[in-house]
């Protein structure tokens, strides 16, 4: 168990990056040795990783960029910070204990909760947010949008967070973005064209806002979404700690 958790700091990695004359720390995925335990493991999941290290881990920017000038204090500080944090690392240990247990390698002194169900309508919703309408051009005739990593989409969210929920929803979503058939953002464009003709209101803020709440809506009942997730289910389903229900 102590050499999973130890396993957080091959996993997680911190490099300055300059940009205009400034520096910035920047978290990572990292890649492993090919000889690495876990190298397959990161491979598979690196969206979902990525998502919780840095939506997840508390950690204080501005503590980080006190310390850009020494990376070997940077790294101290990450690694200080994954062990603080307990709702990261037992999600990350959760994760990699059912990767284990899936090759049938058992891990000593742990306490695992057992999987519990969450609603594939609530999983398509959380995706759903990932494609973010944030401002209507073309005199009102249509609507631009981000892919949204994290904080745009859930600044306003008012149920309890689940991390790890959301990294699943957003690696079906940057995944489907990533990959040379792009199908979920063309599944967006169809859905935000139908909502862009509906009559919200002559407001340009308001109509934005409900908007967004209509393409989302749109989203969530999409068969292509629904679809994507329980591909990336199928795929995932042996180390999240949820199961699916459709």
């Amino acid at each position: 168990m102590q050499e999973i958790k130890d396993a957080t700091k091959d996993i997680f990695k911190i490099k300055v990056m300059e940009f205009e004359n400034r520096k910035f720390a920047v978290r990572f995925v990292d890649t492993l040795n090919t000889s690495h335990y876990l190298y397959d493991f990161v491979q598979q999941n690196r969206l979902l990783l990525d998502y919780l290290l840095q939506n997840q881990l508390m950690v204080k920017p501005d503590s980080m960029m006190k310390l850009v000038d020494d990376t070997k204090e940077l790294n101290k500080y990450l690694y200080d910070s994954i062990e603080k944090d307990t709702s990261f690392t037992n999600a990350i240990t959760d994760l990699i204990y059912n990767y284990l247990s899936a090759q049938n390698i058992l891990v000593s002194d742990y306490h695992y909760s057992s999987k519990y169900d969450v609603s594939i309508d609530k999983i398509a919703s959380l995706a759903a947010r990932f494609f973010y309408p944030n401002k209507l051009v073309g005199d009102g005739k249509a609507i631009s949008m981000k892919l949204c990593v994290g904080a745009l989409s859930f600044k306003d969210y008012d149920s309890e967070r689940n991390f790890l929920e959301e990294a699943f929803a957003f690696s079906v979503i940057m995944g489907s973005a990533q990959s040379d058939n792009p199908e979920l953002v063309e599944e967006y464009k169809k859905e935000a064209k139908f909502a862009i003709n509906m009559d919200l209101s002559t407001q340009e803020d308001v109509r934005l806002n409900r908007m967004q709440g209509a393409i989302w809506a749109l989203l969530c009942k999409n068969s292509k979404m629904i679809e994507a997730i329980k591909k990336k289910f199928d795929e995932q389903k042996n180390i999240l700690p949820f199961t699916i229900v459709y």
